[in-house]
C-alpha cells in the first residue's frame, strides 16, 4: 500500500472515516496547517495549532501528530469541502521582477514596494516603461 498524501489525510478527517490508520497521523503538520487556513470556517483552528505545536518540544514529535491530527479530527465539521490554494498571480511575479530589475533591489524589498506603488504605475512597470524614480 502506498503512503498516504496530504490530501487523503485531509479527506479522512473531513469525512470523518471510522477506521484510524496510522500511516495517516504521519504529515507534515505545516501543510496540514496551511490547508485548514485556506477554509474560513477552519482557519482559526490552524491558527491554534501553528501556536501549540511551535511551543512542543521536538522530542515528542510523535506524540504532537497525534495531538494535531486527532484535534482537527474532532473539530472539523464534516463534509467533503476543498479550498483553491492561495497562489500568487504571474502578474504579480512579473511586477516583482520588474521591480527587482528597475531599483536593483532584492525580492524581499521588491515585494514591500508592490504595496507602494498604484495600479498605472505596476503597468509601466511590467510593460517594461519604466516608473517614477
Amino acid at each position: 500500500m502506498k503512503k498516504p498524501t496530504l490530501f487523503d489525510v485531509i479527506n479522512h478527517i473531513n469525512e470523518k472515516s471510522d477506521t484510524r490508520d496510522d500511516d495517516l497521523v504521519s504529515f507534515d503538520q505545516f501543510m496540514m496547517n496551511r490547508a485548514y487556513s485556506m477554509r474560513l470556517d477552519t482557519i482559526m483552528f490552524a491558527n491554534e495549532m501553528n501556536v501549540l505545536t511551535s511551543l512542543s518540544n521536538s522530542s515528542n514529535k510523535d506524540f504532537v501528530d497525534d495531538m494535531v491530527y486527532d484535534f482537527y479530527y474532532s473539530m472539523v465539521p464534516k463534509g467533503r469541502v476543498f479550498a483553491k490554494w492561495a497562489k500568487s498571480s504571474k502578474d504579480e511575479s512579473v511586477l516583482i521582477n520588474a521591480i527587482m530589475n528597475k531599483y536593483k533591489v532584492n525580492r524581499q524589498m521588491a515585494v514591500s514596494y508592490t504595496q507602494l506603488i498604484d495600479d498605472n504605475e505596476s503597468a509601466l512597470l511590467i510593460r517594461g516603461e519604466g516608473g517614477k524614480q
